[in-house]
């Protein structure tokens, strides 16, 4: 028989992490996203799979949809019950258990709690994000007019594309590569996807040119 943490954490995007105080795991249930497809007939017989056109193949996901079965075993069960659950239902969550160093982000859906015994039973169902993320990356750097470097680490294969999120804090910059430039206004953090790292690729180096200020680039990693 599988075992579960008996415990869960959550957090709000970039959040902090915290238990959740007389909640008791009874089941887990996380099946793998379904795969995306997008068919193209194409004259003479020939067919294909628009999803991966500019993914260079890799399998595109539908978001998946775990399931945590939760008891909430305390004297005062409703208000408890009520309490933990209002918060959660239908917001964006990062949620994970205790023990494990992934977790799910998504919007969060409660079932109607049900009374047995001296507890509470109830479950969370999340519209999750396709991957289970494990941890958070960044680098900052200063540009130059000559250019500086910033490196962004290499995807495994069955690892997440990696997408970079870039804010500039005070002046403009461009990234380039390989004849490739990408402008980043000053302003609020935006995903750059000419920037992304695909499973299986190498590390990517780019070249930052602008007057000064910092150029901040973050991203997440996940698996399935």
């Amino acid at each position: 028989m599988v075992k579960f943490p008996s415990k869960l954490r959550i957090a709000p995007p970039g959040g902090a992490w915290a238990e959740i105080p007389g909640v008791r795991l009874t089941d887990v249930s996380d099946p793998f996203p379904a795969v995306k497809t997008d068919i193209a007939e194409i004259a003479g017989g020939v067919d294909i799979d628009l999803s991966t056109a500019m993914t260079g193949g890799i399998p595109v996901y539908k978001n998946r949809s775990p399931v945590v079965s939760c008891v909430v075993s305390r004297a005062w069960l409703w208000d408890q019950a009520n309490a933990i659950l209002a918060p959660l239902h239908g917001h964006e969550r990062l949620v994970g258990l205790v023990g494990e160093s992934w977790w799910w982000r998504g919007r969060i859906s409660v079932s109607d709690p049900r009374q047995v015994g001296r507890g509470v039973l109830f479950s969370l169902t999340m519209d999750a994000f396709p991957y289970r993320l494990f941890g958070t990356g960044s680098r900052s750097v200063t540009p130059t007019t000559g250019g500086v470097g910033v490196q962004l680490p290499a995807v495994p294969v069955g690892g997440m594309p990696l997408v970079p999120v870039c804010s500039s804090s005070s002046v403009p910059v461009v990234l380039s590569r390989s004849g490739v430039s990408v402008p980043i206004p000053v302003g609020a953090p935006r995903p750059v996807y000419e920037l992304a790292v695909m499973p299986g690729e190498g590390a990517r180096t780019w070249t930052v040119k602008g007057d000064g200020g910092t150029l901040l680039v973050e991203w997440e990693e996940g698996r399935l």
